[in-house]
């Protein structure tokens, strides 16, 4: 019985494939950011909370939540003792929640309101774009010839795309296209090797 042995050789051509990256998990759990986060409304349960992790004012919400007008209350609270910047998302479908940075951390960190409302946002943004299951990963391939060591292999060579990288946890189609681009543009240019 002989076996088959096969060795790549090639010229370069690439290309990348954008697919769902079916391993994200949810941002607020796997990086450090900015703000904290209490889940207001997870329409009965049909959603998971936005973060287990509430931060340093989540026993406020706790104490507060099943209170009338809990939202308003909860942001000012936040405000009034605590000097934190909040922002309140209600986006459907999903958990709805409050945001926030304290002003401790504001002052430690030293940012403006208008940074600290710019994090918060873009960190919404991508909490709905995870929740969406709008989190792509890039995938490069070289075209590769693979020539058969055997001769009496027919045929003695055959084409196929041949992973070199992937790049993962790319929020929302825009960034996964740009990323893309960006890929494909490096391996072109480099001539790297497989």
């Amino acid at each position: 019985m002989s076996t088959t042995v096969m060795t790549m050789m090639s010229g370069p051509r690439w290309r990348v494939r954008i697919v769902l990256d079916e391993d994200a998990r949810n941002p607020n759990h796997e990086y450090d950011q900015l703000a904290h986060v209490v889940t207001t409304d997870d329409d009965r349960g049909r959603y998971l909370p936005i973060s287990d992790e509430t931060g340093p004012l989540g026993w406020v919400w706790d104490r507060v939540k099943d209170s009338a007008h809990s939202g308003e209350v909860f942001e000012r609270y936040a405000r009034m003792f605590h000097g934190a910047v909040c922002v309140e998302d209600t986006q459907c479908p999903g958990s709805s929640g409050i945001w926030y940075v304290t002003g401790e951390k504001i002052a430690r960190d030293d940012l403006t309101h208008g940074e600290v409302v710019e994090d918060i946002e873009s960190q919404i943004e991508v909490y709905r774009k995870w929740a969406a299951g709008e989190v792509y990963e890039c995938v490069v391939e070289k075209l590769t010839t693979w020539v058969a060591v055997d001769p009496d292999v027919e045929p003695s060579t055959k084409l196929d795309w041949v992973e070199v990288e992937r790049v993962g946890n790319l929020y929302g189609i825009e960034t996964a296209e740009e990323a893309a681009r960006s890929e494909l543009d490096h391996y072109a240019r480099s001539g790297v090797a497989a």
